[in-house]
């Protein structure tokens, strides 16, 4: 953490980008082990690495609870800032059920967030779900095979066999 802000304030972008890849690929342990992984991050460092194309280790329901997380850290002086965040989440990749069942238990837990945050996931979710737009056989298959898709979304991936060799290039 203390590296991307030391990146970003001298202007070092190689190293800023290394930093956001590897909080990327390390987020379950960060959010698991490191308790001020997510209070220590800016609102401008969040919604970085949520807009970043790389991709993560944890489910789309993880990246949502972590967004919820960080807004209940200090509610006075970030909520202003979750209109944005919230929009950089994949919500169309979480089923409704799902969200409905993490506003529900943020509600149950006596969270430090507003009800109206909440209810307004709740009734973003319970609209997708009555009007079927959440394709939930993608859901379904992007689950089976992945954690989350997110940063994968252009990988082109070419496999040609040569004889009795795969050969398979990734652009």
């Amino acid at each position: 953490m203390d590296v991307v802000t030391l990146s970003e304030t001298y202007s070092l972008p190689e190293l800023r980008n290394r930093s956001y890849r590897y909080m990327c690929e390390n987020l379950s342990s960060l959010l698991a082990s490191t308790p001020e992984f997510l209070q220590r991050l800016s609102p401008a460092q969040l919604e970085h690495l949520l807009a970043s194309d790389l991709p993560v280790d944890v489910s789309e329901e993880r990246v949502l609870e972590a967004v919820l997380d960080w807004l209940a850290m200090a509610p006075a002086d970030r909520l202003a800032h979750a209109h944005k965040l919230l929009r950089r989440v994949h919500l169309t990749r979480i089923h409704p059920a799902h969200i409905i069942a993490i506003a529900d238990a943020r509600v149950a837990s006596g969270s430090r967030l507003p009800r109206s945050l909440l209810s307004r996931l709740q009734n973003l979710a319970a609209e997708e779900q009555g009007s079927g737009g959440t394709d939930l056989t993608m859901t379904s298959v992007i689950a089976s095979s992945l954690l989350n898709s997110r940063g994968m979304e252009e990988a082109i991936v070419k496999v040609q066999i040569i004889g009795s060799h795969w050969v398979i290039a990734c652009a």
